[in-house]
């Protein structure tokens, strides 16, 4: 559970474009200039880069921390979801590993859905398909 909160964490504050937590960052953009790979996100001479395809802007960031924040689930299933986002502020903030769980399961695909591009959208959807089939094979004992 706690390496599917740490996925969610890094995926949703880069998503986001948050600046204290986001992993997309200019030492992340030197680097990529280093390897020379991705000159599209190389950071010009100024010291200054573009948000990337896969950070959201201010639109799609409404749209999406909306589809939490309105979300109904039955009781004992997560926590109150509406309490943990911030629409005005573009924030998620207190969800615990369950929380991120249901989200990363149930919510997420339907969440960046129509918001980032079919290969960014794509990508993440794999992600949290693998993650689901290897935590499901770590947390079943082999017989």
């Amino acid at each position: 559970m706690h390496i599917e909160k740490n996925v969610f964490d890094n995926l949703i504050y880069t998503m986001l474009d948050d600046k204290k937590k986001s992993k997309d960052n200019m030492s992340a953009r030197k680097d990529l200039r280093e390897l020379g790979i991705r000159p599209n996100l190389w950071p010009d001479d100024n010291e200054k880069y573009q948000a990337a395809c896969f950070s959201l802007n201010n639109q799609a960031k409404d749209t999406f921390l909306s589809v939490f924040q309105n979300v109904k689930l039955t009781d004992g299933y997560a926590s109150n979801l509406s309490s943990c986002v911030d629409v005005n502020g573009q924030k998620l903030s207190g969800l615990k590993s369950q929380d991120c769980h249901v989200i990363m399961r149930d919510l997420f695909s339907v969440a960046i859905r129509n918001l980032l591009p079919i290969d960014v959208t794509s990508a993440i959807v794999e992600l949290v398909g693998f993650l689901e089939i290897y935590l499901q094979r770590c947390l079943i004992p082999m017989s």
